[in-house]
């Protein structure tokens, strides 16, 4: 690879675990100068799988990282949203995973590391599944053969979910309210990248792509912009590249609407008798997943995940607050009132039979608010085969231009899948972050590190 600096090679030493890392570099429009005159390395998304790739390669000597988010900060779908009301202070929702499961010797190792940082905690959170019906959600089953609560063994980030990005993401240059939509490859064989206004981010040796939406129509139909990546295809005849934009194409993805509200301390009481803290939904049109959560605030969270139908019914709503309309996403802004109250009145009808005698559900001190996740729930491609799959496609266009791509949307690999990990998942994610940084350590001859440094 000809970008590939052997000065790394000769500067690589070895890293204790908890090393001190150095500050970020915070910049949204101009250009960051260059830290070092090493390898310059693109990660383009602030995400668990962005942020874990950084994490193995700040801490390498002459490898020059730059994570490029279109959010305010980390997170991606481990986001945590922040209130900037006085009023308010100290409301932290977790509105995409609120928690997550580790079923592999590896990601468990990794969050290890992450619990001696106080940055996760093992959480053992009541779950249930109810039916929808017109005297409100039926516990379909909520308790073990013993008639005990039933419970998940999971984690969650501290004091937040996106506490995990940021831990991780923090050595590394950022460029957050940043959305690269070209991406040109120079003669010697580098890489040009400008965000959507056109403006110059710089020039990088390295790119590592962790969202398959870079190279899919939905990028397109969101903003009005082709797909960095299928330009890139054109631009360079490559047919490394243009294989992998085909396959992405194929890649199925479910949206799903979050609705976001959060009661007062005087009113959180009234979610005392829910006997959860995350619900799946059987029979509701509008309904797929509850979600309570308490934050430091006193406040009583709520998350409603919509069923995939009423997600599709208003393809072009992302919330008027949301990174997507920020970004200059395309119309819908106007209906979200009334989609937060069809959600807000089903969710009545849903819980309010389950509360106690007396008690209803209060109106919220915060929100309701819609956030959109269009492609965060995604499954495999069907019909294809073993030579044919993105994972071979990946492979070669890691080789051939020096693209690594990765993120929960890649097939899992043999010890994953028999794990039970899923597609779309926290540990996918993650397991294809670990896999691309030692794909990049070895291409640039950089010994691999500890994520947590």
């Amino acid at each position: 690879l000809e970008c590939c600096n052997t000065a790394l090679v000769s500067s690589c030493l070895s890293l204790g675990l908890m090393a001190q890392r150095p500050a970020a570099v915070h910049s949204s429009s101009a250009v960051a100068s260059t830290r070092s005159a090493g390898t310059r390395i693109a990660v383009l998304g602030g995400g668990i799988t962005g942020t874990i790739v950084a994490s193995r390669l700040t801490r390498v000597p002459g490898a020059d990282v730059t994570i490029f988010e279109m959010g305010r900060g980390f997170g991606g779908r481990m986001a945590s949203r922040r209130t900037r009301e006085p009023e308010l202070k100290g409301l932290v929702i977790n509105h995409g995973a609120p928690s997550f499961c580790a079923r592999t010797p590896r990601f468990r190792s990794l969050l290890a590391e992450l619990e001696v940082a106080s940055v996760v905690r093992r959480v053992d959170g009541r779950v249930c599944v109810l039916r929808a019906g017109a005297g409100g959600g039926q516990i379909v089953a909520a308790e073990d053969d013993g008639g005990e609560p039933l419970r998940r063994a999971e984690w969650e980030g501290l004091p937040s979910m996106s506490a995990i990005a940021d831990y991780l993401g923090r050595g590394a240059t950022t460029r957050f309210s940043t959305m690269i939509a070209g991406i040109e490859r120079g003669p010697t064989g580098c890489f040009r990248l400008t965000d959507k206004d056109g403006t110059d981010q710089g020039e990088f040796d390295r790119i590592v792509v962790t969202s398959h939406t870079l190279a899919h129509s939905r990028f397109e139909n969101v903003f009005a912009i082709p797909p960095p990546l299928r330009a890139l295809a054109e631009q360079t005849g490559s047919t490394a590249l243009a294989s992998l934009v085909r396959l992405v194409e194929r890649v199925p993805s479910v949206p799903v609407l979050a609705v976001l509200l959060a009661l007062s301390p005087t009113d959180a009481h009234v979610l005392d008798s829910l006997p959860f803290a995350q619900a799946e939904v059987l029979g509701s049109a509008r309904i797929s997943k509850v979600v309570l959560q308490r934050p430091p605030s006193g406040h009583a969270v709520i998350v409603v995940h919509s069923t995939p139908e009423f997600a599709h019914a208003h393809a072009n709503v992302h919330g008027s607050s949301s990174t997507a309309a920020r970004m200059g996403a395309a119309g819908g802004s106007e209906r979200e009132a009334e989609i937060c109250a069809e959600v807000l009145d089903e969710l009545r009808g849903l819980l309010e039979p389950m509360l106690a005698p007396g008690d209803t559900l209060p109106a919220p001190a915060y929100g309701p608010l819609v956030h959109r996740w269009g492609s965060a729930f995604v499954g495999a491609i069907e019909g294809l085969s073993a030579d044919e799959g993105l994972t071979k496609s990946a492979a070669r266009l890691h080789d051939e231009m020096g693209i690594t791509v990765c993120g929960d949307f890649l097939p899992l690999d043999d010890e994953a899948a028999a794990a039970g990990v899923q597609l779309g998942s926290v540990e996918a994610a993650a397991l294809s972050a670990m896999a691309a940084a030692q794909a990049i350590s070895e291409a640039c001859m950089i010994p691999p590190v500890s994520v947590v440094q």
